[in-house]
C-alpha cells in the first residue's frame, strides 16, 4: 500500500502523471472516493501523461464511457455512477483485451471479480486535503506457491542466487524511486525477479547428472527463450502480470515503452552477473565471448546506451 496527500488540483494531476508511468498497457486501475473527492483529476493526469490531448479529455459520467486511442494502446474511463444493467455493457470484453486499459470510477458497481488490478482510494481529510491511497491487488503469488514452483523446476544454485542478488538490487532502486513519489509495484517487482531466470538452464547444453525436469523442458521446448518459456508458464498457473515482467526481461527491443517494474528489473539484471553486481562496462566485456554473431559491435553499442538511458530515468549512474 502506497500512500499521497493532495492539496491541490495541479498535485492531482501529477499524481495521475506517476500513475501513468507506473501502468501497464492493459492494465486497470479502480477509483474509489465520494462524489467531489478528485477521481477526475487524477484520471484527467494520467490520461494527459498517455498522450491524449487535454482538448480530447472529458469525464463519462453522462455517456458511461469515453474511449482514447493512442499509438500504443487504447484507453477507456468508465464513471459507472449512473449505471444500473451491466448485462449491456461491452464492460467484460474491455476488461479482457490485453491491448486496452481500463479506467473506472466508482466499481462498487461492478459484480464480476476481477484477478489483478490496482485499487486508488480518495478521501476527503479537509475542504483542500485529499488522502490517497493505493493498493496492489492480485498480482503476485503467495510464498507457498512460489517456493512449489522452485520445487517443480528445480533451479540450480547458480541461478538461484543469482536471481536472488537481481532481486535485492531490483528492491534497492525501486525504495529509491517510492522515496522520490513514483508509483511502483515492490512485491511484483520482487516476485519477477525471483522467476525471471528460473528456467534458464533449457538453453545450456545437456548433461547426463541433469535433473529430469530440465531434460524433459529442453527436449518440450528446443530453441526456446527461457524468457519466452517462463512467461508462458506463468500464465498457464493463471499469473499475466507476472509473465508479461518476465517475459520482457531479456528483450532487444530497445524502443519499446515500459513500466517502471520492466525498467528496474532489465537494469538490475544487467547489472548481476552470477550473484555479484558489476559495471555495465565488465557486463559487456564479460558477456561478449558468450554472445557471438548476432550480437555484433552495433548491437553492445545500443545496449549501452539503453542501459544509460535507464540510469538516467532511475536516478542512476550507469
Amino acid at each position: 500500500m502506497l500512500n499521497f496527500v493532495s492539496h491541490y488540483v495541479e498535485e492531482s494531476l501529477q499524481l495521475g502523471e506517476r500513475l501513468a508511468r507506473f501502468l501497464p498497457v492493459g492494465g486497470i486501475l479502480h477509483f474509489k472516493g465520494e462524489m467531489g473527492a478528485g477521481k477526475t483529476h487524477i484520471i484527467q493526469g494520467l490520461l494527459r501523461a498517455r498522450g491524449i490531448a487535454e482538448a480530447d479529455i472529458s469525464s463519462p459520467t453522462f455517456t458511461i464511457a469515453h474511449y482514447y486511442q493512442t499509438r500504443r494502446e487504447r484507453l477507456v474511463h468508465y464513471d459507472l455512477y449512473r449505471l444500473e444493467d451491466l448485462e449491456d455493457f461491452g464492460l467484460m470484453e474491455d476488461y479482457l483485451s490485453e491491448q486496452t486499459t481500463v479506467l473506472v470510477e466508482w466499481p462498487e458497481k461492478l459484480k464480476m471479480e476481477i484477478p489483478a488490478l490496482t485499487e486508488v482510494i480518495i478521501s476527503k481529510s479537509a475542504e483542500t486535503e485529499r488522502k490517497i491511497e493505493i493498493n496492489f491487488r492480485g498480482y503476485t503469488m503467495t510464498e507457498a506457491n512460489l517456493k512449489a514452483l522452485y520445487e517443480k523446476y528445480q533451479p540450480s544454485e547458480k541461478i538461484v542466487l543469482h536471481m536472488q542478488k537481481v532481486a535485492e538490487l531490483s528492491a534497492q532502486i525501486a525504495e529509491k524511486l517510492l522515496k522520490r513519489g513514483e508509483i511502483v509495484n515492490l512485491e511484483l517487482l520482487k516476485q519477477g525477479a525471483l522467476l525471471h531466470d528460473l528456467v534458464k538452464y533449457i538453453e545450456w547444453p545437456n548433461q547426463e547428472s541433469d535433473p529430469l525436469i530440465w531434460q524433459e523442458l529442453r527436449q518440450k521446448h528446443f530453441g526456446q527463450k527461457h524468457s519466452v518459456l517462463m512467461a508462458n508458464l506463468l500464465r498457464k498457473y493463471h499469473y499475466p502480470d507476472l509473465a508479461n515482467l518476465v517475459g520482457d526481461h531479456d528483450s532487444w527491443d530497445f524502443g519499446k515503452w515500459r513500466t517502471w517494474e520492466e525498467k528496474i528489473l532489465r537494469y538490475a539484471d544487467a547489472h548481476v552477473e552470477g550473484d555479484k553486481i558489476v559495471s555495465l562496462e565488465q557486463r559487456i566485456v564479460n558477456a561478449k565471448p558468450k554472445y557471438p554473431g548476432p550480437h555484433s559491435q552495433q548491437f553492445w553499442q545500443e545496449f549501452a546506451s539503453h542501459q544509460k538511458k535507464l540510469a538516467a530515468e532511475l536516478g542512476l549512474s550507469s
